[in-house]
């Protein structure tokens, strides 16, 4: 059961992260891009601006979404919390890295910290969720 709320917490992350960082940066709505196309989006928005903890976030949960590619997932969620360390979306998708490879205190630690931090009701619930979830496990 952990497994499928994972996976759909997983999803809502990505698209809320990609939808809220793809309006910051180019003033648009969330479109139609694919995965890898959207992975490129935030990669030039990375150039153009690589202190971004918007744009990593996003990309971090790309890269483990579309990719799975955790290791460098985990390495954008770190940077954007370094630059921010009050993001709730970078806390909350690092979080969802580390429960994926099994670092269960680790993820644990960063759902909590996505709570202490954020004032975003979807957020707050995604993350009680997914310690719920870890506890079932």
């Amino acid at each position: 059961m952990f497994k499928k709320l994972f996976i759909a917490l997983c999803v809502v992350a990505m698209l809320g992260t990609a939808a809220f960082a793809q309006d910051k940066l180019s003033g648009k709505g969330f479109g139609n891009m694919s995965g890898e196309d959207s992975i490129i989006f935030y990669e030039q928005a990375l150039n153009e601006n690589p202190n971004n903890h918007v744009a990593l976030t996003a990309l971090g949960s790309l890269y483990a979404n579309v990719r799975g590619d955790f290791d460098k997932s985990i390495k954008l969620f770190e940077k954007a919390i370094k630059i921010n360390d009050q993001y709730d979306l970078a806390h909350l998708g690092l979080g969802m890295d580390y429960a994926s490879l099994g670092m269960i205190e680790e993820a644990r630690l960063e759902f909590q910290t996505a709570m202490s931090v954020t004032k975003r009701k979807y957020v707050m619930d995604a993350a009680r969720q997914a310690l719920i979830g870890l506890e079932q496990e």
